[in-house]
């Protein structure tokens, strides 16, 4: 990252302190020629990598919206995909938690396309006489799914899993021996109820998955060999 022939930072680096030459870092850039620091973009602002050699490489993060490093931030209660130009991109925004049942969202009149982010839950810890270990991270989905105005979406939001014990919804249950394994994090999940479904839940009621992100898997114990599940798909 730096120049022999006269000592100064490549494009991309920046010197910090004035003395050694680092990649610069996401959301900051480099035109090089000097050991100068790097130059961060502006509030709101980013970039895709590391190592950005200029401010064009700079453009509005997710819940902003504008140009370069000249962004906004959208207004409370909506939010903007990254990249975004202009705020009639900045649209409503809804969150859910883990509640141990699931919520009920109905789409917006006028709507027929939802941006989803949705993570599984982390499965659960486990411990022996060697020490303890983590569970697998859950999985992660983003996605855009067709829906109907006024229509109504199932969300399930996975608990996390425990020592033995499986996160809400569907987690595994942990062994008990010698000291207890985790048990798995529960998926997240939005369903379609309608009467046509291709799944039927353990009421009898009809449905249709729509986007899942599994739970992470539970953290084995097994003498001095306890591993952390993977993580959910």
């Amino acid at each position: 990252g730096q120049d022999g022939s006269s000592c100064v930072c490549a494009s991309g680096y920046g010197a910090e302190d004035g003395i050694h030459c680092n990649q610069c870092v996401a959301g900051t850039y480099s035109l090089g020629g000097t050991m100068a620091a790097c130059v961060a973009c502006g509030s709101g602002s980013t970039t895709s990598s590391s190592g950005s050699l200029s401010d064009a490489d700079c453009f509005c993060a997710a819940g902003f919206y504008g140009s370069g490093s000249s962004c906004t931030e959208c207004p409370a209660g909506t939010g903007s995909p990254a990249d975004s130009t202009t705020e009639d991109q900045c649209v409503a925004t809804t969150s859910f938690i883990h509640i141990g049942a699931p919520h009920v969202y109905t789409v917006p009149a006028g709507s027929t396309e939802l941006e989803v982010f949705l993570w599984g839950a982390g499965g659960g810890g486990s411990k022996s006489d060697y020490g303890a270990s983590w569970g697998g991270a859950g999985g992660y989905t983003r996605c855009k799914i067709a829906v109907t105005p006024r229509e109504d979406l199932h969300v399930f939001v996975g608990g996390g899993g425990e020592l033995i014990s499986g996160g809400w919804p569907n987690g595994g249950r942990g062994g008990e021996k010698p000291d207890g394994a985790g048990g798995g994090g529960g998926r997240s999940e939005i369903r379609r109820y309608h009467a046509g479904g291709s799944e039927t839940d353990l009421d009898g009621a009809k449905f249709d998955s729509i986007v899942i992100a599994g739970g992470g898997g539970g953290a084995g114990t097994l003498n001095e060999n306890h591993y952390g599940g993977g993580g959910g798909g």
